[in-house]
């Protein structure tokens, strides 16, 4: 008999942040999916804080940067169309998803894969029965 000692290793603890050890490939899997995913979102979240402050810095009333002068005083000119922008910002979130997408895929079809079982258990469920 195990001592009660062993009945407490690797069972959820309050305040658990991260996964508990896997004991299956496809639980690994998992682990490794997330990991990358949260190393995506930490890069998305990087770059729009840097361009959002950017643009709050570049672009606020005080700024000389971006004024034009029109005779009568300094007024802030507007970006309108920016082609290039427009084709980046449409193509990198689209490479990002499908790099979330195939091991996702990869891992979905692991986990649809049982091999032989040993044991098949046959259930029949009636309603109103």
């Amino acid at each position: 008999m195990l001592p009660l000692a062993l009945v407490g290793f690797d069972v959820p603890v309050d305040r658990q942040i991260n996964f508990q050890n896997p004991a299956t490939l496809v639980m690994d899997g998992v682990i490794d999916l997330h990991h990358d995913i949260m190393a995506f979102l930490i890069l998305i979240l990087a770059v729009v804080t840097y361009i959002l402050f950017a643009a709050l810095y570049n672009y606020r009333e005080t700024s000389h940067l971006h004024r034009e002068f029109d005779g009568h005083g300094a007024t802030t000119r507007h970006v309108n169309h920016h082609g290039l922008l427009e084709v980046i910002w449409t193509v990198v979130p689209a490479i990002i998803l499908v790099a979330i997408a195939l091991p996702s895929f990869a891992l979905l079809y692991a986990m649809d894969d049982v091999g032989e079982p040993t044991l098949t258990i046959k259930v029949v469920g009636h309603q109103w029965y």
